[in-house]
């Protein structure tokens, strides 16, 4: 009976312990829970803040590898008009490749900027004998080593059939890759002693002298390389791939391009003398101008880390190689959908440390060849311990590696975290490790502030994505202003000039969809009708006594329809100019030209224009270029010696190439008309609008001196009409 009631007693008590501690264990279940669902968050919205910031660095890529592939485009049509190719001394052909080039990385990432290479007298690379006559230059077959078949060597059918500068160059039947390479720094030679040998390139350094055929772009690595007939026989185009890229559309555009051999051996090779390698680097071209946004912006970040690390760079024999990384790229393409870029860098590096481990990495094109094979295993150990630790610190590693450029994401993370979490601010040492501690200590506040910093970023990336679109639209095309200033100094027949003007230009906006990369075509359409307008306005310029009165209203009005045609830049997302990009190239061209009272009626047009812009769109005006100290200056700063004091401003700067929104310039030229009539109280209020624009167009401190300049004019205009009422007098 105690007992019964001892244990009716106490069993409520018993069960509200065992209540209490169920309470108790479920809450702390679910808080360490909550806690480590906020941890995640922070995490998920740390990766979002590197993934907006690496999309910011790489906003302008298409539309830099659009204004790279329309110059070289260019630069292969001045060759051809000015008639400087088929010799033994040029190339035959030339293709711009490489980071900067094929793959449109941002340039602070980017090490040398390569060129392939391809001369007259190479002989082509056929994949058996030929029954037909061999051409002048002769040929020779591939034979591809059966372990390494991204390797070859070149049987030689006939010594006779090749150039005589290549017939000594047989061993036992095949042509030697070292004797090619010794012939070819021959060449080198001939234009400079400063060069380097890294493989099967010449690396010049920035500055010295380069062959003719390749001064009209920045470039410091030539390969040398053969041409080959076809391709090889490979199953690139028809091997089963997990996702729809490349599309059966991008494969065919691949196998329309040409391949190479490059003149180097298997690593570690007893007989690499006589080895050659196949080069794809068209086809990655290709591959990156349509891969993926989020793949391209995985292998800015990884090559970022790379560089800023200096990753194996002193090694001769380099265990990992921004090749390997894009190769890596490449094939996670292949596999995984697009997604988060931090979780693609993720991936990447798996496969990688997957590859170093096991000691094995296939090739893209050619899987069957093993790109690390030769690397021992002490070496395959120290990368992937290296790219394991990269991996475990990603975000540091990312955040502090991408810093450089335009942007300048420190400042933003100091202004906008750092600051508004009372947090301590990142440091010139760059110490994102620290950063990344104090983010984790506080996840509740951390979550709510990156929040409002993507969604920042989100507005900021499009923004800069306009502006980076704008400075590759605005570059100058170099061949162009080449192929100009020749036919200036070998003729004053302006109709020539004209025609020949219209003959180099028209015939690359007939093929421009070719040219560049889809939804660029019609800015680059717009920017080379303007083009040509300039042109033509620097020919009436610097021929301005050699021609008649009929001549130059002809050839004005032609200019003038050029820059109709020209009226608006559409971009990429259908953000227009509205013509006033138009409007303010008229009011320059009859500013250059001395059209007194055409110009009034410009400035006219231009302000009404510019009145009802939009200031969102402010940053889709164009800039102008001007060129001091080199052979350009007679384009682009001659045609301004109808203001003397604006040419001598522009020389006296330490620069010698200065982009100018057109903007500022078009207001300076309002206030030199303003200045012109005696208006100088008008004037005075322009020139300061023109440095009130800053805070809206400006892009660099030269258009701030603008508005110096133009304040330093209104004294000298007022000291002037002092002098001249006699308010004050010159000491004799």
């Amino acid at each position: 009976m105690h007992t019964k009631m001892f244990h009716c007693e106490t069993e409520p008590c018993t069960q509200f312990i065992v209540l209490f501690l169920a309470f108790i264990f479920y809450w702390a279940d679910n808080l360490n829970y909550l806690l480590m669902a906020e941890c995640t968050s922070v995490e998920e919205m740390m990766d979002d803040v590197a993934n907006r910031f690496i999309a910011w660095k790489t906003s302008g890529r298409l539309a830099q590898m659009s204004y790279l592939a329309l110059r070289e485009e260019a630069n292969k049509s001045y060759l051809n008009i000015i008639g400087e190719t088929n010799t033994d001394s040029h190339f035959q052909s030339v293709h711009y490749v490489g980071s900067y080039h094929g793959e449109g990385m941002p340039e602070f990432v980017c090490g040398d900027k390569d060129m392939m290479g391809v001369f007259p007298t190479f002989p082509i690379v056929c994949w058996k004998r030929l029954s037909t006559k061999c051409q002048e230059t002769g040929y020779v077959v591939g034979e591809q080593i059966k372990d390494d078949p991204a390797y070859l060597k070149l049987r030689v059918m006939d010594e006779t059939c090749l150039h005589k500068d290549y017939q000594c160059f047989v061993n036992n039947g095949y042509l030697k890759s070292s004797d090619f390479m010794e012939k070819r720094l021959e060449f080198m030679k001939e234009y400079s002693s400063a060069f380097e040998i890294h493989g099967p390139s010449v690396t010049i350094p920035s500055g010295h002298q380069v062959p003719h055929t390749l001064k009209y772009e920045p470039m410091n690595d030539i390969v040398f390389c053969l041409l080959c007939q076809s391709w090889p026989s490979i199953n690139y185009f028809t091997r089963k791939r997990q996702t729809n890229w490349p599309s059966e559309k991008l494969l065919q555009k691949i196998s329309d391009v040409d391949c190479h051999i490059v003149a180097v051996g298997r690593p570690n090779s007893l007989s690499k003398m006589n080895e050659w390698r196949l080069s794809f680097s068209l086809a990655e071209k290709i591959l990156f101008r349509e891969i993926p946004e989020q793949f391209a912006n995985c292998l800015f970040a990884l090559k970022a880390i790379k560089k800023k690390h200096k990753l194996y760079e002193s090694r001769e024999q380099k265990p990992l190689c921004s090749y390997f990384i894009k190769t890596a790229c490449l094939w996670i393409c292949e596999r995984m959908s697009c997604g988060n870029t931090m979780n693609l860098i993720r991936s990447v590096l798996d496969w990688l440390i997957n590859c170093y481990e096991n000691r094995h990495m296939p090739h893209y094109f050619i899987p069957e060849q093993n790109l690390i094979g030769h690397l021992s295993k002490e070496s395959c150990d120290d990368v992937r311990t290296t790219l394991t630790t990269i991996k475990k610190h990603l975000w540091t590693e990312v955040m502090s590696s991408i810093e450089g450029g335009i942007v300048d994401s420190r400042r933003i993370i100091n202004k906008h975290i750092c600051d508004a979490l009372t947090i301590e601010r990142i440091g010139q040492s760059h110490d994102y490790a620290m950063l990344e501690v104090n983010l984790l200590k506080h996840p509740t506040a951390t979550t709510r502030c990156l929040k409002g910093v993507v969604n920042d970023l989100k507005n900021s990336i499009t923004d800069h994505m306009v502006f980076e679109i704008n400075r590759w639209v605005s570059c100058s095309i170099l061949p162009f202003d080449k192929a100009v200033i020749y036919w200036i100094r070998n003729s004053t027949n302006i109709a020539e000039i004209v025609s020949n003007i219209e003959g180099l230009i028209l015939p690359i906006i007939k093929k421009l969809k070719e040219i560049v990369i889809e939804g660029y075509e019609d800015i680059f359409k717009a920017k080379l009708h303007r083009h040509i307008g300039d042109l033509l306005t620097s020919t009436l310029v610097c021929l301005r006594d050699k021609y008649s009165y009929e001549d130059r209203t002809k050839y004005q009005n032609k200019a003038l329809q050029y820059y109709k045609l020209g009226a608006e830049m559409i971009y990429p997302d259908g953000l227009c100019d509205d013509g006033v990009g138009h409007e303010a190239y008229v009011v320059k061209f009859h500013y250059l030209m001395g059209n007194h009272k055409e110009l009034k009626d410009a400035i006219d047009d231009f302000r009404n224009a510019f009145r009802s812009f939009e200031d969102y769109k402010l940053k889709c005006i164009p800039f102008i270029n001007i060129h001091t100290g080199d052979e350009r200056e007679d384009l682009t700063y001659r045609e301004w010696e109808v203001d003397k004091s604006f040419q001598c401003f522009i020389k006296n700067q330490s620069n010698t190439d200065f982009s100018f929104s057109l903007i500022p310039i078009v207001y300076y030229i309002y206030f030199r008309v303003r200045l012109n009539d005696g208006n100088v109280e008008c004037a005075s209020k322009i020139a300061t609008l023109i440095e009130n624009l800053k805070e809206h167009v400006y892009t660099s401190d030269i258009e701030l001196l603008l508005g110096n300049f133009a304040e330093c004019l209104i004294g000298l205009v007022k000291v002037m009409q002092m002098i001249c009422n006699g308010t004050i007098y010159l000491i004799r």
